[in-house]
């Protein structure tokens, strides 16, 4: 998983992950991708992706 993060993290930080698939038109396999939503006021998760 890629994070890319900005701000101040400390330790009662609270990260949502929400995953969604998309079909690959490749083959069966499912690209998964995840939404990140930082909880943090001095924190903000610009984008988080799974391959």
């Amino acid at each position: 998983m890629v994070l890319l993060c900005r701000g101040n993290l400390s330790s009662d930080l609270h990260i949502e992950l929400t995953a969604f698939r998309e079909h690959s038109r490749r083959g069966p396999m499912d690209l998964i991708f995840w939404k990140v939503r930082c909880m943090h006021p001095k924190a903000q998760i610009l984008e988080a992706t799974q391959p």
